[in-house]
């Protein structure tokens, strides 16, 4: 690692040799580093992975939104069945 001195106090400062990060970010992404970076991905064992969980989380909200539409569905039977009762009730 090369040193540089500052004039005024003397001291020594750690100059970095390699890309600064600046300069990384200026480039995005292109569209290959997008293709090998995918392609790293579906090589190794995060590309399966990742997969298994989408499909997982997937069955799980499907299971969700069925279980909600079910217990919505009975719930505002009920709520229909009690009113009509109530309702029927009052008006004798």
């Amino acid at each position: 690692m090369r040193h540089r001195r500052l004039s005024a106090s003397g001291l020594l400062i750690p100059v970095c040799e390699t890309e600064p990060a600046h300069s990384r970010l200026k480039r995005g992404w292109t569209m290959k580093s997008i293709l090998v970076r995918s392609r790293e991905l579906l090589s190794s064992e995060d590309g399966p992975t990742t997969v298994e969980y989408a499909v997982m989380l997937a069955m799980v909200v499907g299971v969700a939104i069925s279980v909600v539409t079910t217990v919505g569905t009975k719930t505002n039977a009920l709520f229909e069945n009690f009113n009509n009762e109530f309702g029927a009730a009052a008006r004798s």
